[in-house]
């Protein structure tokens, strides 16, 4: 993983496939935050996050995963089917 420090809010967040996954919310300790719709609570928040380990790289407005978008998908919600879908600015989760 490289320019971990780079990572600002609201940046695209892709899988090693292209495909989208969501946006940056912010950094939590070793974990990406995904950004969350309105109204949601902190529960579910909580669940959407990525290990910091699961980035490949930074660019200029993307953040890169290891994982094709599906398996970082799954594994940032739990579950493919209960994402809130791609809104802007919120999980892509329901590209498959």
């Amino acid at each position: 993983m490289s320019g971990i420090g780079e990572i600002r809010p609201r940046m695209q967040v892709v899988g090693a496939d292209g495909k989208p996954v969501g946006q940056v919310d912010r950094l939590d300790g070793g974990w990406i935050r995904l950004r969350q719709p309105a109204g949601s609570d902190d529960a579910v928040a909580r669940r959407h996050a990525l290990p910091l380990d699961s980035i490949l790289r930074v660019e200029v407005d993307r953040v890169w995963l290891v994982l094709p978008a599906d398996q970082a998908c799954a594994m940032a919600t739990g579950e493919l089917t209960s994402n809130p879908g791609p809104e802007p600015g919120h999980l892509a989760c329901s590209h498959r």
